[in-house]
């Protein structure tokens, strides 16, 4: 019994340190954030509540993502979840991101909302639309807008 109570730690073991050999995985928003858009000089945008959040702390603050969805008649509002409205007051932000596995992003909504990108930059599983003028969003919904998020 204490030999193969022996082996199996020894096994367990061996895994253990195999695994701890390997390096570390690539974290998809770390990459995002530190690598591209941090070097393209992207540091203030709007995405979807988790991507916003994961990047925004992955970068340490550096890239501010702060989250948005769909408001009434194809419009980009603040989301309300977790968010502070002074995130969006008198802020022009440079860029939307998305995840184009996520099936919450509606891409046709937001180019009704801010026209046609200037550019599109595929960075891993996320694309990065960049205009060539500032977005804007509401800090505060309209109370139209608000009926509409809370129905």
């Amino acid at each position: 019994m204490a030999i193969a109570g022996t082996a199996v730690s020894l096994s367990f073991a061996a895994g253990l340190g195999y695994k701890l050999s390997l390096p570390e995985p690539v974290q998809p928003a770390a990459t995002l954030a530190t690598t591209w858009l941090e070097a393209h000089d992207l540091r203030s945008g709007i995405g979807g509540y988790w991507l916003a959040a994961l990047t925004t702390v992955e970068s340490k603050g550096a890239v501010k993502i702060r989250p948005v969805t769909v408001g009434p008649r194809d419009g980009m509002v603040r989301s309300t979840v977790q968010s502070s409205a002074t995130w969006y007051a008198h802020k022009r932000f440079q860029f939307y991101v998305y995840d184009v596995k996520s099936p919450n992003t509606d891409v046709a909504c937001v180019r009704r909302a801010f026209g046609m990108p200037d550019h599109v930059y595929a960075v891993g599983p996320y694309h990065v639309l960049v205009w060539g003028h500032a977005l804007n969003i509401p800090a505060y919904p309209s109370v139209e807008a608000s009926r509409a998020l809370d129905a």
